[in-house]
């Protein structure tokens, strides 16, 4: 089962006890956010064939949720479940909503939310035109209604997204045997910063 913990001091927690995080197979939550009137979680849970799909679970005061659980988010057209747990690994509020980034390591999806959470429609497809066919796990996006989304996931990969998605890793990432990975993004109109570390 999925599963929160609360605190009131940041020092004292305790586990929430709420059915929405529950159900048969399996839950589990990566990332939440704060949106203002409420806190919008990510993960996934089981879907019909045992494999993990995108879900998201709503609270509107971090003890009471309600999930997504049978009503997974959109993937994209012509892209199954595959072999791998779909799943949201990141959130992000701007001031287009929530942006959330995710997955599987083969099938990169990102998804936009304008209604605290409730609805969810795909941004468009990381993977086009011979760009990241043999896969991406994206781990963090950022963005909003006026600035490009950014997006990093394993390799490292940064990709930019103007009209389409690009590939702008550059020089500045190392490749092969440092072994890079990048784990999350934040950005601004005027800066963005990507974090992660190598093995």
């Amino acid at each position: 089962d999925g599963a929160v913990w609360y605190s009131a001091d940041g020092k004292s927690w305790e586990q929430v006890d709420s059915p929405g995080l529950a159900g048969p197979g399996r839950q589990e939550l990566s990332s939440v956010v704060d949106i203002g009137t409420g806190l919008v979680a990510g993960g996934y849970a089981d879907g019909d064939g045992g494999m993990g799909v995108a879900v998201s679970w709503v609270s509107p005061d971090a003890r009471t949720w309600t999930g997504s659980a049978g009503n997974p988010l959109p993937l994209q057209e012509g892209r199954s479940e595959g072999a791998n747990d779909m799943t949201i690994r990141s959130l992000t509020v701007d001031d287009a909503g929530i942006l959330a980034a995710g997955g599987s390591e083969w099938r990169p999806h990102v998804w936009r939310s304008t209604d605290g959470g409730q609805t969810w429609t795909l941004q468009p497809n990381p993977v086009h035109g011979g760009l990241f066919e043999d896969g991406v796990q994206i781990e963090d996006a950022a963005g909003s209604a006026t600035v490009p989304a950014v997006a990093i996931g394993s390799g490292p990969s940064v990709l930019r997204f103007g009209t389409r998605w690009e590939d702008v890793n550059g020089d500045a990432f190392p490749q092969g045997s440092a072994v890079p990975f990048a784990t999350s993004v934040a950005e601004s109109p005027d800066v963005t910063i990507a974090g992660g570390g190598r093995l």
